[in-house]
């Protein structure tokens, strides 16, 4: 159940709302292509949203935007570069861009890394241009003799580039890549579609491509926001206007880790920072349609919509039994980082360590709507206190 569950939300993070607008718009173009042609408003949209993408990416400062977008835009004039050796290249060339834009580490627009970028398809368009001028000088294309593929078949030659980039694009996403990388997925396989031919044509799969590409950014604008990057949770922010939107009844829970600083001081950030994922990961697994929140530093905040402090109790027992119950194994100063090939290199002068951790946890209840949220998580608070004079590791109500 724990690997279906797992396979499901890799699913669910690779195809995000951007594969289910994409799979909605290639239909919908499949099924009126004619008049997506004859709309000039299609070219207007693409325009549009292809200033809004580079706009929003140069102020967040995400270079996999921008760049993406122009390596997008490079695709509708394949066709238009016709057969020949610039055709040919531009159809293995825009694949490739893609792939290395969502795989290298997004440096910004205006870094050094983000003009290498930049310089980088400026000179690919330059070439492209100069053997477009050479193709119809007299003469003709003096590359040709050099056999690279004709548009006609280019299909056959650039298939592999545009796979392997697709290919690798889903890679990035399902490790961790996040909304840009599954963008960038979604908006290549915009222009694939575009670069074989799908019947609603090039201008209106690449405005789509383009507008996959956006959508993702702004996703990762309010990822950015709303939240927290160590534990993967939602934020403090989050939480507010969660607390704010619920009009009935509803349970917070506030999660102290006990003796953290302590920890920390003794074990480093490091670890630190592996008892705060360890403690999310925990918290998410809560039942009784509990959410999790990191509300800052070593503490977090559990939310039951619809659930009185009395149902809500035994879940927060799960929870801090949970985290009593897992241990893990701090590395051995001498421990390499990756294993080695021969057993015999496992010799490490340190013991292995197994910590563990536990937590306190305070609880109050929305009674009526003259209750705030400010209220509600003070009166939680002041519950965690009482267990923490209590002794810890142990729910206060």
């Amino acid at each position: 159940m724990t690997l279906l569950r797992a396979t499901g939300r890799a699913l669910a993070r690779m195809v995000g709302p951007e594969g289910l607008l994409l799979a909605a718009l290639l239909a919908l173009g499949a099924f009126t292509p004619v008049a997506l042609r004859a709309a000039s408003l299609v070219e207007l949209v693409a325009a549009a949203t292809a200033v809004a993408g580079v706009v929003i990416g140069w102020r967040f400062g995400r270079g996999r935007v921008v760049f993406g977008l122009a390596a997008l835009a490079a695709t509708a004039a394949i066709p238009l570069a016709g057969p020949g050796t610039a055709g040919s290249l531009l159809a293995i060339l825009v694949p490739v861009d893609l792939a290395l834009i969502g795989l290298l580490p997004d440096r910004g627009v205006t870094t050094r890394a983000g003009v290498a970028w930049l310089g980088t398809l400026v000179v690919q368009a330059a070439a492209v241009l100069l053997l477009l001028g050479i193709g119809t000088a007299p003469g003709g294309d003096p590359l040709a003799r050099v056999h690279l593929p004709s548009l006609a078949t280019t299909v056959d030659s650039a298939a592999v580039a545009w796979m392997v980039a697709l290919a690798a694009l889903g890679v990035r996403t399902l490790a961790g890549g996040g909304a840009p990388a599954r963008g960038l997925l979604w908006g290549a396989t915009a222009a694939l579609a575009a670069f074989l031919g799908h019947p609603a044509g090039p201008v209106y799969l690449l405005t789509v491509g383009a507008l996959v590409v956006v959508i993702a950014a702004l996703e990762d604008a309010h990822s950015l926001a709303y939240r927290d990057a160590l534990t993967g949770l939602p934020s403090r922010r989050a939480l507010d206007e969660l607390l704010d939107r619920t009009a009935r009844r509803y349970t917070v829970a506030m999660i102290d880790v006990d003796h953290f600083k302590r920890f920390n001081d003794r074990h480093g950030h490091d670890v630190g920072d592996q008892v705060l994922r360890m403690v999310a990961t925990r918290l998410r697994e809560v039942g009784g349609g509990a959410r999790a929140f990191r509300y800052g530093g070593e503490e977090f905040t559990l939310v039951f919509r619809g659930r009185s402090l009395e149902e809500a109790r035994p879940f927060l027992e799960e929870a801090r039994a949970r985290v009593e119950a897992s241990t893990f194994v701090v590395r051995s100063p001498d421990r390499p980082k990756k294993k080695p090939r021969k057993r015999a290199l496992f010799l490490y002068r340190g013991p292995r360590r197994e910590l563990s951790v536990t937590v306190s946890v305070g609880g109050a209840e929305r009674m009526d709507r003259s209750s705030s949220p400010t209220a509600i998580i003070q009166a939680a608070d002041a519950a965690l206190y009482r267990a923490k004079k209590k002794g810890r590791n142990r729910v206060v109500a």
